[in-house]
């Protein structure tokens, strides 16, 4: 009589060495489908990840002071376009010279700012219309 497979397992008792594989065997495979699949990352990565993020972020902020301020600013159809006149390469320093990516005591922004904010402007078809306030 032939023994079945259920009860074949049943009995089947591996060795230390076949145990040591199987774990090892498992845990590589586990890895390989969560960092290749899964989206697992290591702290490293997620550090590099954060860091760009947080960095984005600051230069979103800046960018949109730097319109607000820039389309607040007496002149501002001209200076627009004096800026989309202005070579590309030098359009960041038009911004930074106009002092309009100056955040006090936001030292850290970079020069990133200041292209995010000429990106956001010469995106522009035309201005906004300003609303003073009366605070």
């Amino acid at each position: 009589m032939s023994e079945t497979f259920s009860s074949r397992w049943s009995a089947y008792r591996p060795s230390k060495k076949v145990w040591l594989w199987s774990t090892i065997g498992a845990s590589l495979l586990t890895m390989a489908i969560g960092f290749a699949g899964a989206g697992w990352q290591t702290g490293g990565r997620a550090s590099v990840m954060a860091e760009m993020a947080a960095r984005q972020a600051r230069n979103d902020v800046a960018a949109g002071i730097c319109v607000e301020r820039f389309i607040s600013a007496e002149g501002a159809a001209k200076n627009l376009e004096t800026l989309r006149n202005t070579a590309n390469w030098d359009r960041s320093k038009f911004i930074e010279d106009g002092g309009w990516s100056t955040i006090k005591g936001a030292e850290d922004l970079g020069p990133s700012a200041a292209a995010y904010c000429v990106k956001e402007l010469i995106r522009m078809k035309e201005l906004p219309v300003t609303i003073a306030s009366d605070t």
